[in-house]
């Protein structure tokens, strides 16, 4: 049911933006949710956790990335 309000609602957002630039904002939001989460989880924990680079972070990164961007244009096809 989510996924369909958040479908319906980037729709109508897409009526005045272009997917490019849907997708620009919702990479910056989420990465700023995604550093918060990240600093709150390491300065607030008990188990001081470290933070490690895996190269596995840019790869998923490069995926969700390609995968958004299907998705914006897919939702900006009018007969969608």
């Amino acid at each position: 049911m989510i996924c369909v309000i958040s479908a319906t609602i980037d729709k109508i957002a897409l009526r005045s933006i272009n997917p490019g630039q849907m997708q620009f904002w919702f990479c910056l939001f989420i990465s700023i949710f995604n550093m918060e989460a990240l600093l709150y989880t390491k300065w607030k924990s008990e188990d001081k956790i470290s933070i490690k680079l895996d190269y596995n972070i840019p790869l998923m990164s490069l995926l969700l990335t390609i995968s958004d961007r299907i998705y914006f244009i897919a939702v900006n096809i009018p007969s969608s």
